[in-house]
């Protein structure tokens, strides 16, 4: 299986899920394998000396992170993808470059499965965050799935920490993204 995290904006957390979700699935011994677009290269750095593998041909399960911008990396990433997951927050701004980016997914996959949009960073108790996340994904014209990855520091330093950066309750959020994308 082949799974693209994708968005054309910088900073709404695709890199972050890429390790996050490795990390989850690797804990469940499956093989997992990382395809690094983005230039800066972090999802592959972060995982070094992981469980995950190096080698796409010997996982069950390739996760690409794709560039941030609408470039051939970007569409063949897409194109490739058994699953698409756009990866959005619930404000604005991070709104209006994702409605852009489904448009450039469906052109790019025609009538190749459906993506589908993981919220990130959502912050319950806020305005953003208590919105109804399934009337602003049908906005875009996708669906959303119905896991929900909160804002928490402890997931940006599991890029550094790796998964034991993880309380229980974060794991738990994580696994259950992750267990929803894949199946």
């Amino acid at each position: 299986m082949i799974i693209s995290f994708c968005n054309q904006k910088g900073g709404v957390g695709k890199t972050t899920l890429t390790v996050l979700v490795a990390l989850a699935l690797t804990e469940v011994n499956r093989k997992v394998a990382i395809w690094d677009r983005d230039p800066q290269g972090s999802a592959r750095l972060s995982l070094e000396g992981s469980a995950v593998v190096t080698y796409p041909e010997t996982a069950d399960i390739t996760i690409i992170d794709t560039p941030p911008n609408l470039s051939d990396e970007f569409r063949d990433s897409v194109k490739r993808a058994d699953k698409v997951v756009l990866v959005a927050s619930p404000y604005p701004v991070d709104l209006w470059a994702t409605k852009t980016t489904a448009e450039e997914i469906r052109k790019a996959r025609g009538n190749k499965g459906k993506p589908m949009i993981l919220f990130n960073r959502v912050r319950k108790g806020t305005a953003f965050g208590d919105q109804d996340l399934a009337a602003i994904a049908n906005q875009v014209g996708l669906p959303n799935y119905k896991s929900t990855i909160s804002l928490r520091e402890a997931y940006a330093q599991a890029h550094v920490v790796g998964w034991r950066a993880l309380s229980a309750a974060q794991r738990e959020e994580v696994f259950s993204a992750a267990l929803e994308i894949v199946t």
